[in-house]
């Protein structure tokens, strides 16, 4: 058997690296449909944060926000604050399965 010597390059990913903001890992620069994002490398997160035109990656999400007091009218759900790409917007806690989605009104979010 020869043996070549000399240096060699493990190959890997050497992109720019953020820390997520849900888990601590490492996020790194990936590539999909939609365009580039950061994606969390912890299987266990699936955490993914968009990349801006000025190529900064956008700023986090909130995590959703439980409102049981306010129930669905198309299904037996209760809505959840969710944070979207237009801003803040009520959708039903079992999404897919209840599609139920409005804007929140003023008073509800007091």
């Amino acid at each position: 058997v020869v043996v070549e010597q000399g240096t060699f390059k493990i190959k890997g990913y050497d992109g720019p690296v953020i820390e997520c903001d849900k888990c601590e890992s490492e996020m790194q620069l990936k590539s999909g449909r939609f365009g580039k994002y950061f994606g969390c490398t912890n299987e266990d997160c699936k955490n993914t944060r968009k990349l801006l035109k000025s190529g900064e990656p956008a700023p986090p999400k909130e995590d959703p926000v439980h409102l049981p007091e306010l129930e669905c009218e198309k299904s037996e759900a209760y809505f959840v604050l969710r944070d979207g790409a237009s801003g803040i917007f009520l959708a039903a806690h079992t999404f897919p399965k209840s599609r139920e989605t409005r804007a929140p009104k003023v008073a509800e979010l007091k």
